[in-house]
Order: structure tokens, then sequence, then C-alpha cells
């Protein structure tokens, strides 16, 4: 067989010969390769080799260099957005998100308006990890489910009984008085009579219903009252009493 035929050296001895083998190979007559994978340079998950005084190692994924000895840091490319913390794993990555967001790299926002939290026609403006309510007046709370008591401070004048309503309030007026707040009574503000006529409040409720007579111009008689004016305790379409000067 000879050492040659595997190109190692052969020395003659006194009773025989020696092989010389060349690195990688071994045996009596150098005609074995020595593995170089046996120790497993490669790692245990990678896959080796075994060449010529040598060896090649196939990583296994998530690993990287001559000998698969580093693993590869799938976090260091910043996967993970809004602020989320990255952890590396074998191969792998995992995205703790923030409250707020969520996805595989904690990409989507959670829309916290999807479940309806502003109450009363209110709008709903998400936010980052949150809500905001755009209120119509009259509400509060953090989602604006409170009817605020606008009878509370007692805006109706002069025995007026006040309705609350939903962000508003409603004053029924007790005779002859009128107005939003009944603050008026029926010869202010406005004047009922026509054509400059003088209008004169009267406190007789049995013969002045509405609590006012019309004092007309000279030439002038009959309706007094401009128009049907609303009271907030009745709404009567009224002649007054006319007299004249």
């Amino acid at each position: 067989m000879g050492c040659v035929i595997h190109g190692s050296k052969c020395v003659d001895l006194p009773r025989g010969f020696k092989c010389h083998c060349l690195p990688g190979l071994t045996g009596r007559f150098c005609e074995v390769n020595i593995d170089d994978c046996e120790e497993k340079p490669c790692g245990v998950l990678s896959i080796c080799k075994d060449t010529f005084n040598d060896y090649n190692c196939f990583c296994a994924p998530g690993f990287i260099g001559n000998n698969c000895e580093v693993e590869v840091n799938e976090c260091l490319s910043q996967p993970c957005h809004n602020g989320a913390s990255c952890s590396d794993e074998l191969n792998a990555f995992s995205c703790l998100c923030p409250i707020g967001v969520t996805g595989d790299y904690c990409e989507i926002n959670i829309d916290e308006c999807l479940s309806g939290p502003c109450r009363h026609n209110s709008t709903c403006l998400d936010l980052a990890n949150g809500y905001e309510c755009v209120c119509l007046p009259g509400f509060t709370g953090a989602g604006f489910e409170f009817d605020i008591d606008e009878c509370a401070s007692s805006p109706c004048k002069n025995g007026a009984t006040c309705i609350d309503q939903p962000g508003n309030y409603h004053c029924q007026c007790v005779a002859p008085f009128k107005g939003r707040n009944c603050e008026f009574l029926p010869c202010e503000a406005n004047n009922p009579c026509e054509n400059g006529a003088e209008c004169v409040e009267e406190p007789d409720q049995v013969h002045f219903p509405l609590g006012f007579r019309c004092r007309c111009r000279r030439g002038f008689t009959g309706p007094a009252v401009r128009s049907t004016w609303t009271s907030a305790a009745q709404t009567p379409a009224f002649t007054a009493s006319a007299t004249m000067w």
C-alpha cells in the first residue's frame, strides 16, 4: 500500500518503513482521515462537514461565525415600535408592548374609543394609551356620563319651577312672569302692545290673566297684543283690555 498513495512521506527503517502522515491523516499507512468534526466544533445545533485536515460549519438559524459560535441578536435591528422592550430569543425575538399598543412589533395603537366610553353624544378622541371625551355642555365625569344639574344654582326667578334637562334647564314660570329665567314682568323687555300703546302691568289676575293691559293711543282700539307671545307657564292668544289716552 505504501505511504505515498496518500501523499505522506515514507521513511525506510532497518526492518521496514514508517509513514510520516500529512496533517489530517493517521494510521500505519496514513490511510485514515481524521474526523475533525468529532469534537463538534460547530456546536450541537449546527452541522459539521469534515474535509481533509479541516471542516466546514453549516450554522443553525440564529448563529453565525466560523464555528457558529455567535448567536445573532435579533433585537439589534430594533424591530419593536412605540417604546416596546425587545427580548432576544434563539433565531427569534419577542416584543413586550407598553399599555395602549399591540401587534407582533407593537405597531398597532389600540383604539380605546371602540368601546364607546364617552356618553351623551360626546366625541371620543383616541390617544396613545388613552382617550379624551369632547363633551357637550352640561355633562361631567371621565366619560362625561353625569348630567350636571343646572337647577342647582337656582336660575329660575320669582317662584318659578326649574326643570333640569340634559345639558340645559327649563323654567316653568308663575304668571305673570316671563323670560328664560322668569325674570321679566309682562311689560318688561319687549312691549307686547301695538301701535305705540303703553303697556300697563296689572296685578288683578282674574281680569288680566296675563298681568298687563294696553293703554292705546287715540285713534286705536281692539286687540292690543302684537302677536301671540309665549309664557313659560302658558301660551295663550290674548286680546288685552285696552284703554284710550
